[in-house]
């Protein structure tokens, strides 16, 4: 594993995805295959849940996250903006999401 990310990711089971668009849909349905995919954070989700994953906004997910990392879905461009949004919850890059 690469050394950026800190240990806590080494056995990882249980994500959270952020991002359900066209990256997200595309992925997450492979992720599940891995790990136990907690929810998807998705701030204009027109639907509460897909495959039985709940959908939820970001203030939600951050109320119910225990130690689950999150993993981002999105286009490069998004990917900033997410992670701004995540920083100020005090969340840190490679050690709470990639």
């Amino acid at each position: 594993m690469s050394s950026v990310y800190d240990n806590s990711w080494k056995d990882l089971k249980t994500v959270i995805a952020y991002g359900f668009g066209q990256v997200g849909k595309r992925y997450i349905e492979l992720f599940q295959k891995h790990f136990l995919v907690k929810c998807i954070v998705d701030n204009n989700s027109e639907v509460n849940s897909w495959k039985n994953i709940p959908i939820v906004p970001v203030q939600e997910m951050i109320t119910c996250r225990k130690d689950e990392k999150i993993v981002i879905f999105a286009s490069r461009t998004a990917y900033q903006s997410i992670k701004k949004s995540l920083e100020q919850y005090e969340l840190e890059e490679q050690k709470d999401f990639c």
